[in-house]
C-alpha cells in the first residue's frame, strides 16, 4: 500500500470511530467541535423592545401646550363687555405703568396697576398711536388719542414738565391720563369703567 492509500485508510478508520461515538452517546454531552461551532455562530439579530413608545406630549412634561402664555409686556384680561377687572400687567406694560404711577404721586399697589392695565386694554389695546376720530371730540377737532385716549386739552392740562411734548408717547400719555383721572374721579378705582366692570357691568370709557 502506498502512502497515500496510508493516509486515507486511517482517515476513514477515524471518521467511523468518531461516527460510532456519536451513536453511541445518544443524549450525552455535545462535542467540543459542535460547541465551539455554536459559540462561534453569528448571533441573530435581537428584536426591538416593544414597551419603548414615543413619549407622548405629557410624557414630554407639556412642552407643547394649546394655549398661549402671557409673556413681556402681556397682560391677562377679563372680557371687555363684563366681568370683575382682573388685568395684571407684566413684563415692559408692568413697568411702564409703575414708573408712570411713580412719576404722577400714585402709589404703586397692585390695583392701581390693574386699573391703569385695564383703562389701557379697553380705550386703545396698547397702541400708543391709537386715534379716535368717530367721537365727540373728533368732531370738534381734538380726538383722544395715545394710550390713554386723552385729547389734547387735558394732556397739556395734567401733563408733567419733561412729559409735556408728546401725546403719542407712552410714558407722556400714561402720566397725564393717570393724573387727569385720578383728579375727576378721586382714584383709579372710580374710573368708570373700571367702576363698572368691578359691579359686573360692562366698560365705560372714562
Amino acid at each position: 500500500m502506498n502512502f497515500i492509500g496510508l493516509v486515507a485508510a486511517i482517515l476513514v478508520a477515524v471518521l467511523t470511530a468518531l461516527s460510532g461515538a456519536g451513536a453511541s452517546n445518544p443524549g450525552g454531552a455535545t462535542p467540543a467541535g459542535q460547541g465551539l461551532g455554536q459559540v462561534l455562530a453569528p448571533q441573530s439579530t435581537p428584536t426591538q423592545p416593544t414597551d419603548l413608545a414615543t413619549p407622548s406630549t405629557q410624557q414630554l412634561g407639556g412642552q407643547v401646550t394649546t394655549s398661549l402664555q402671557p409673556g413681556p409686556g402681556d397682560s391677562t384680561t377679563t372680557p371687555q363687555s363684563e366681568g370683575t377687572p382682573t388685568s395684571a400687567p407684566v413684563g415692559d406694560h408692568k413697568a411702564l405703568i409703575d414708573q408712570a404711577l411713580s412719576l404722577a404721586g400714585v402709589p404703586v399697589t397692585p390695583a392701581n396697576e390693574s386699573a391703569v392695565d385695564t383703562i389701557v386694554q379697553h380705550e386703545s389695546a396698547w397702541d400708543p398711536n391709537a386715534i379716535n376720530r368717530t367721537d365727540s371730540n373728533a368732531a370738534a377737532g381734538d380726538p383722544s388719542r395715545g394710550l390713554m385716549q386723552t385729547i389734547g386739552a387735558t394732556f397739556r392740562e395734567n401733563a408733567l414738565p419733561g412729559y409735556d411734548t408728546n401725546i403719542y408717547d407712552p410714558l407722556s400719555n400714561l402720566i397725564a391720563g393717570i393724573r387727569y383721572a385720578v383728579k375727576r374721579y378721586g382714584s383709579l378705582q372710580n374710573v368708570p369703567g373700571v367702576l363698572s366692570l368691578a359691579s359686573g357691568g360692562p366698560y365705560k370709557p372714562y
